[in-house]
């Protein structure tokens, strides 16, 4: 790794996600129901307009930590802040020790099982 991308590593950590400055403290759990020690990271619910082909808007709440921290956080697990548990719905790297959760405060949906229909001729 560089020395820009190492200072921006370390910067991640010591001012971004450090609790005295913007950060704040949060536990992330597994799928195997595992938490893993407290880490830093900033966090907010921004009002964030999306301009993918159609313009998209989200308000997830999102959370910002050294990759080092969350690069094996998936989809589906739990990520506590301020003691409110969210559900992991995106994980994003950015490539300079930052990676960016996005967030639910509500489980996401999950698809109902379809029930399949007994064909009576068969049986």
């Amino acid at each position: 790794m560089n020395d820009f991308l190492k200072g921006t590593e370390d910067d991640v950590a010591t001012v971004f996600c450090n609790e005295e400055e913007f950060g704040t403290e949060a536990l992330w759990t597994d799928r195997d129901g595992i938490t893993h020690p407290p880490l830093p990271c900033t966090f907010g619910d921004p009002y964030l307009p999306l301009e993918v082909g159609d313009p998209v808007q989200s308000d997830n709440p999102r959370a910002i930590a050294p990759t080092v921290y969350v690069k094996d956080c998936r989809p589906g697990e739990v990520f506590t802040v301020e003691g409110i548990a969210h559900e992991i719905l995106e994980n994003h790297p950015s490539g300079s020790g930052a990676s960016v959760l996005i967030l639910s405060r509500d489980p996401a949906p999950r698809p109902k099982p379809v029930p399949v229909p007994i064909n009576r001729a068969l049986q």
